[in-house]
């Protein structure tokens, strides 16, 4: 059933705000997460606002003409319509006049408002009352020529919105019609007349908005001879910082390894689980995306390209890839915004940007919930990435999602030089021989599992036939087992706790909680230590198995906890002792 979320709930107050009279919110900024659900907030403005006569039309500005079609899509689709109770409708238009012709607005862009000389679009704007939405504003650089062309519809229009899950610039840059404070600059949230809404990544997860981002990540080594014809090999990309050994990578045997095993997880997950399911590629250039497709010519399923060498062609077959016409995309470039295609389930990142702004783009281009796909719960984006330095450092940073932690990468990527122009350009090496050495799986804000595990996982599955999930997805499914969660379908485990907890009946129950939690802790370490995981890694398990934070939990409840970790550490003392006598068999047998 259609249900708005909490961010569109807001905006749906301010608008009815505005609409009975309340004066002095001129602007309303929205901080969304990529793949929240920002497009559905012009509509519930447009609706609240119109309904109360304070405003004639709506006019959008997008970045990019595929987001002018898709606005505009996103104003027809039948759900919302029904949803909203609503049937507003707007116009694709390019500097003309009467642009919304009969209809409730307009959507264009932010290169068509800068090439309109003639003013059409502020001579517009003065005919009406207009709701203003600035789309992705992050593109706007304050003092530059978008900003200076807008400024005459943002002193026209009766109210501006600006919604973007990306407010922040490379190299603390401003974002034009955001007011700032402070050396560095630091966005000003307190302005008066400005209404503020934010929506985070947990928070979207937490009303389903987006489902969970599962990674393969591969490590791999490469060689090639440098500019003076020497040769360089690494043994493990992940413990280098050598930008050209990953772009050695991208182009050799190491990514078609890649393709191939995403390609074989994308195959099984079509066949067995979801048949709308489409994978998308991102290729590091025109050439090597060509060789990419190519690779994957002849299979089952066709794979188009969409590139910026033949861009009418490349937005064809992206439309073609989000309607249904292919299951297959390579693409340069343009796995950003405006690459709206939910049915997205697997997605291969191979390119050496990392900027981290970028890189979330088009991971959200996988996690957005699909409506048409089945229960939330059983969605998944599976990503493939490499293992390289600047990617598990963008992949932690994401989930941190702190202010300072922001502030902080902004000067490290600005010291580096590490930002949205990096590309395969540099040719001064000679590509050798690469290869894909060792696989493992991770999830943001979830559990990580080692290169052993992952490879004992994958091979469980293999010779079980379990196809089309996850390594991550299957070890929580055996972590569920484990477990005996109420409400799995699975009894908990009779057998009684392995070691007892000093705990008796004089105890406060807040006593009693602190030993609780101080021997969950400890053995959580311990297990930690044993297995030779990072720290932390145990206690990850443990919020992800049990759905809840400890410091949450009742009693009875940490109780269950300390049980599990019992049966764990029992099971995984087995799985140590099996591997000895497994290796020293081997040895025998040599």
């Amino acid at each position: 059933s259609f249900q708005l979320r909490s961010h569109q709930q807001e905006m749906q107050k301010i608008a009815r705000r505005l609409a009975t009279g309340d004066d002095g919110i001129e602007k309303i900024i929205c901080d969304v997460t990529l793949g929240g659900g920002k497009s559905l907030l012009p509509i519930i403005a447009a609706r609240e606002l119109k309904r109360a006569n304070k405003i004639d039309k709506v006019c959008i500005v997008v970045p990019r003409k595929s987001l002018q079609e898709q606005m505009g899509q996103g104003f027809m689709d039948n759900d919302v319509r029904r949803g909203l109770s609503h049937s507003l409708s707007i116009m694709q238009a390019t500097n003309e006049i009467n642009p919304s012709k009969g209809t409730d607005g307009y959507v264009t862009t932010y290169q068509a408002i800068a090439q309109d000389s003639s003013r059409i679009n502020e001579y517009e704007l003065n005919l009406s009352r207009y709701l203003l939405v600035l789309d992705e504003p992050h593109h706007i650089l304050n003092d530059d020529i978008w900003h200076h062309s807008l400024i005459g519809l943002v002193d026209r229009a009766k109210f501006v919105i600006l919604m973007s899950g990306t407010l922040y610039r490379h190299g603390r840059q401003k974002i034009g019609f955001l007011n700032y404070r402070g050396n560095p600059p630091e966005i000003d949230r307190g302005v008066e007349g400005e209404e503020w809404i934010k929506y985070s990544r947990n928070e979207a997860l937490g009303e389903e908005a987006i489902i969970p981002a599962r990674f393969q990540i591969f490590d791999g080594k490469a060689s090639w001879l440098d500019g003076e014809g020497k040769k360089v090999s690494i043994d493990n990309l992940s413990e280098t910082n050598d930008h050209t050994a990953l772009n050695v990578a991208l182009e050799m045997p190491y990514a078609l390894s890649m393709l191939d095993q995403a390609w074989a997880d994308w195959v099984a997950h079509k066949d067995q689980v979801y048949p709308e399911a489409k994978l998308l590629v991102v290729a590091p250039n025109i050439g090597v995306a060509k060789r990419y497709q190519s690779h994957l010519a002849g299979r089952q399923y066709d794979c188009g390209i969409a590139t910026s060498e033949e861009a009418l062609e490349a937005l064809k077959e992206i439309k073609r890839f989000r309607n249904g016409g292919r299951d297959c995309l390579v693409t340069v470039g343009m796995a950003y915004e405006g690459l709206d295609a939910p049915k997205t389930t697997h997605l291969i990142i191979l390119t050496p940007i990392r900027s981290r702004p970028w890189i979330e783009q088009v991971i959200a281009r996988a996690t957005r919930y699909d409506r048409h796909g089945g229960r939330w719960e059983d969605q998944e984006a599976r990503i493939y990435v490499p293992d390289d330095y600047k990617m598990n450092e963008i992949i932690v940073k994401i989930e941190q999602e702190q202010e300072e932690t922001l502030a902080r990468e902004l000067d490290e990527d600005q010291d580096r030089g590490n930002n949205e122009s990096i590309t395969i350009s540099n040719w001064d090496y000679i590509p050798l021989n690469t290869a894909v050495t060792q696989e493992r799986s991770y999830e943001l804000g979830g559990q990580g599992l080692s290169y052993e595990k992952t490879r004992r996982i994958r091979r469980a599955m293999e010779s079980s036939g379990i196809t089309g999930i996850s390594p991550i997805k299957m070890q929580e499914f055996l972590d569920c087992f484990s477990a005996g969660k109420p409400g799995q379908g699975i009894e908990p485990d009779p057998t009684p706790d392995h070691e007892p907890i000093p705990i008796d009946e004089s105890m406060t129950p807040s006593e009693e909680r602190h030993i609780l939690r101080e021997k969950i802790n400890k053995r959580c370490s311990a297990i930690d230590n044993k297995m030779g995981w990072e720290h932390g890694d145990m206690n990850k398990k443990v919020a992800r198995v049990f759905k809840q934070s400890r410091k949450d939990m009742s009693n009875e409840e940490l109780k269950r906890v300390w049980k599990y970790l019992n049966q764990r550490w029992e099971a995984l003392q087995q799985e140590l002792d099996y591997h000895q006598v497994d290796f020293v068999a081997h040895q025998n047998l040599l």
